[in-house]
């Protein structure tokens, strides 16, 4: 059974790697999807390698990690030749029979078709938004300008909120925060 596993895990892009970075297995599917092979990643630091650029500082994650024993989030990686990918990470902390951490388990999805689509949704969201303040302040042109400066106001709001809500990937935000 353990073989059938390995077998089945080593077509996923998996890399094992010491605490601090340095790569001591290297899977098919991560040969697959980086480009280098394992003699190439082996013994290297895989933040160096793939010049892995972090939502948040690398000391904040690897405190998470050390704390829960794992971290999921999106990191942006640089493949053997030179293209920028988008991945969903996940990292697992192993230990030892006293708690020390051996070794970190990561396991990476190629999600940069869905990171440029939100991109382009962002980017049109925005331009969207754009026009319809040019708009709303050709049709105010008034006298009053406590209305126009109103209904302005209520437009910079909404850009707001859609600026709080891209920043955080359209997974949700506090009424407080676009308020």
């Amino acid at each position: 059974m353990e073989t059938a596993l390995a077998e089945d895990l080593s077509h996923a892009p998996v890399f094992v790697r010491r605490p601090g970075g340095e790569i001591v297995y290297w899977t098919q599917g991560a040969r697959e999807l980086y480009g280098y092979t394992p003699k190439q990643a082996i013994g290297h630091s895989s933040h160096d390698l793939l010049r892995t650029e972090f939502p948040r500082s690398l000391h904040e994650i690897d405190t998470e990690l050390e704390r829960n024993g794992s971290w999921d989030g999106l990191l942006r990686h640089c493949r053997q030749d030179g293209r920028h990918i988008w991945t969903e990470s996940r990292w697992r902390r192993r230990r030892d029979t006293e708690g020390r951490g051996l070794f970190v388990v990561e396991t990476n999805t190629d999600v940069s078709d869905r990171e440029h689509l939100s991109r382009e949704l962002d980017h049109r969201v925005k331009n969207l938004l754009a026009v319809v303040q040019g708009l709303a302040h050709l049709t105010l042109r008034t006298d009053e300008p406590d209305k126009v400066d109103r209904f302005e106001a209520r437009l910079a709001a909404l850009a707001s909120a859609n600026d709080i809500l891209l920043r955080l990937h359209w997974s949700g935000a506090s009424l407080k925060e676009v308020e």
